[in-house]
C-alpha cells in the first residue's frame, strides 16, 4: 500500500508510485493555508484517518462540515469518529450507512455545534 499508517509518513513522503502514475498529495492544512473550506468529504480508500490528522487546522480554523468513509479498513469505524472528537471537541457526530446489505458505504459525518 502506497500511504503508510503511520501519521509520521504524511510529512515525509510527497509522492507514491503506482506503476507509472506519480501521485503527488499535500496535507489540507498546506493546501487549504488560506482559503476557507465549509465541506470536507473524504473516501480515499483506507487514508482516511491520515488525510484528516493533515487536515487538524482547517478543522479547527474553519469547522468544516465533515462526511468520513468509515469502511475501508476494520478499525475505521471506530477510529474515524474518535478522531475527529479529538480534534474538535465540540462537533456532534453521526454514523450513516448507505447500503442495506453490505459493510461498505458507512460515512461518519462530523458538523461543528459552532456553525
Amino acid at each position: 500500500m502506497c500511504i503508510s499508517s503511520q501519521i509520521n509518513d504524511i510529512w515525509r513522503k510527497k509522492t507514491c508510485r503506482l506503476g507509472m502514475l506519480a501521485i503527488f498529495k499535500r496535507a489540507l492544512d498546506i493546501a487549504l493555508r488560506n482559503r476557507k473550506a465549509d465541506f470536507i468529504k473524504m473516501d480515499i480508500e483506507g487514508a482516511e484517518t491520515n488525510a484528516l490528522v493533515g487536515a487538524y487546522q482547517v478543522v479547527l480554523r474553519n469547522k468544516p462540515t465533515l462526511a468520513v468513509s468509515a469502511y475501508h479498513q476494520p478499525g475505521h469505524l471506530f477510529q474515524v469518529p474518535l478522531l475527529i472528537k479529538a480534534m474538535a471537541p465540540d462537533y456532534k457526530l453521526h454514523l450513516r450507512h448507505y447500503r442495506e446489505y453490505a459493510v461498505s458505504e458507512t460515512v461518519c459525518c462530523g458538523i461543528s455545534k459552532k456553525r
